[in-house]
């Protein structure tokens, strides 16, 4: 049976129970894990620090979050392939910057378009991604 993680502790010290995922839910992670498993295998290495890696090294990052994430689980147009170290640095970062660097190592998938209409919001808006690519090539160039 699927689960959720163990949130730590009750109100109270006492333990507290999985929740079992919903089967709607269970087949749609159990889907993309194939298709993002493919996806590590495609890109083949981290997209940060752009060395080459196994895929069982590489975590995928969903560029749209909150309520979008579930959306997200197999649009590559919404999906940063990065290893563990980087993962943590990845994460924080706005949907600009992820998405400038999305532009930058895998232009053919970057569709800001299909982006908006998958979290249906008009943001970030295109001139925020072009500042978020002139920083990033401005640090990679340093």
């Amino acid at each position: 049976m699927n689960r959720r993680l163990l949130r730590s502790e009750g109100t109270h010290g006492e333990a507290m129970t999985l929740r079992p995922l919903s089967p709607r839910r269970a087949a749609r992670e159990a889907e993309a894990r194939d298709w993002r498993h493919a996806f590590k295998i495609r890109i083949g290495r981290c997209e940060h620090c752009l060395k080459s890696k196994a895929p069982e090294y590489l975590d995928c990052d969903e560029i749209a979050r909150g309520c979008h994430r579930s959306k997200a689980l197999t649009a590559a147009f919404a999906m940063l392939c990065v290893c563990r170290l980087y993962h943590a640095i990845v994460q924080p970062w706005t949907r600009a910057k992820r998405l400038a660097l999305l532009y930058l190592v895998r232009s053919t998938d970057y569709d800001l378009e299909a982006f908006w209409k998958l979290t249906s919001r008009r943001f970030p808006e295109q001139s925020e991604v072009d500042v978020e690519v002139e920083k990033l090539l401005n640090s990679r160039t340093q």
